[in-house]
This record gives structure tokens, sequence and C-alpha cells, in this order.
């Protein structure tokens, strides 16, 4: 360390998240679950086709993983809403 280089910050091992500024803490999102599956081919034909109406909305494109994982959360979203009717 040079002399005007200030003191090394100490590793942490706080699970308090960082101050924000008044901002509300977004914790990192969790590392992906990494899994084989199989489905029926009208399972995967479904799944190939909100893939497909996914791609367009988005103007890129999006891969089997990213529309299996939005097909999710809006069956997700879905299930709330019903239980709560």
């Amino acid at each position: 360390m040079h002399m005007n280089e200030p003191p090394a910050r100490p590793a942490t091992t706080s699970t308090t998240p960082p101050a924000n500024n008044g901002h509300h803490y977004t914790p990192p999102p969790a590392p992906p679950v990494i899994r084989n599956y199989s489905l029926t081919v009208d399972a995967f034909d479904h799944l190939k086709a909100m893939q497909r109406m996914y791609s367009r909305e988005a103007g890129r494109h999006v891969n089997n993983s990213e529309a299996l994982e939005r097909i999710l959360q809006e069956h997700e979203a879905a299930t709330v809403e019903a239980s709560r009717l």
C-alpha cells in the first residue's frame, strides 16, 4: 500500500443489504437451476409456439428457458389471481 492510497476495505460477511439511497433493495437474481426434463410432443409444440410469440413481442430471440420461465410466471400470476376470487 502506498502512502496516498486509502486503506483496503475489509471483506464483509454481513447479510444486511447495502445502503441504497432510499431506494428499495433488490437482491441479485438467484443462479439458474439446471435440470433435464422430458415433454410430450404436444407440450413441446406448445412451448415452441409460445416461444415464437414471446420472441415476436420482444423483438429478439427468446430461448426455451426464457419461454418456459415466462409461461410459469404467467401461470403463477393467474393462479394467485384465481385464488382471490
